[in-house]
């Protein structure tokens, strides 16, 4: 209401060119400093437009913030699954090496007791042919021996005159030649006709 009583109308400029809130305070005779008020009211709605540009900035800086937060968590997430996947994928080669491991270590160890079993029965086999190799002498020696006596008995024989008759032809190891009668096939112990 003016000072007649009458309400005015909210307006922003008043007639003198000052700015206000869009709205006419009734004036009284004891009322207030209009210049003053009117000063109070001009900073209040510069204030007030700052205060809405200052809004209006930081809403759209919160809209960017949030944007950012939006693609770091998207990122996040990409990284995250990434990292999943690689986690994954390093214990899938870790299995995989291990049991590649187990499998050479495995592999190894059959090959050397194959190669163990192998080697034993060489020696088995070097041992029974170093056997062998001593009976053939000692049967090499017995043979040569008993031919020398024969021999001997033949030739004495002979010079003396006598006929080679009951003549025999003994050998110590009449046991060797019965296990071999193969190698000495026709070598008989008995006496000579």
């Amino acid at each position: 209401m003016g000072m007649s009583g009458d309400p005015e109308m909210p307006s922003g400029e008043m007639s003198d060119g000052r700015m206000t809130l869009g709205v006419d305070l009734p004036r009284r005779v004891r009322g207030y400093d209009v210049e003053a008020t009117d000063a109070l009211v001009a900073e209040l709605v510069t204030r007030t437009t700052e205060l809405e540009h200052e809004c209006a900035a930081l809403h759209d800086r919160t809209a960017r913030l949030e944007a950012d937060i939006r693609r770091y968590r998207e990122r996040e997430a990409s990284v995250s699954e990434a990292l999943v996947a690689a986690k994954a994928h390093a214990e899938a080669i870790v299995a995989d090496a291990e049991r590649n491991a187990v499998a050479i270590v495995d592999g190894a160890r059959a090959e050397t007791e194959q190669l163990l079993e192998e080697r034993e029965r060489s020696e088995r086999e070097r041992d029974e042919v170093g056997r062998e190799i001593r009976r053939l002498r000692q049967i090499q020696h017995e043979v040569k021996s008993g031919l020398s006596a024969f021999l001997s008995q033949a030739v004495e024989q002979l010079q003396a005159g006598e006929p080679l008759e009951g003549l025999s032809l003994d050998f110590p190891g009449e046991a060797v030649f019965e296990r071999d009668g193969d190698l000495l096939e026709g070598l008989e112990p008995g006496p000579v006709h």
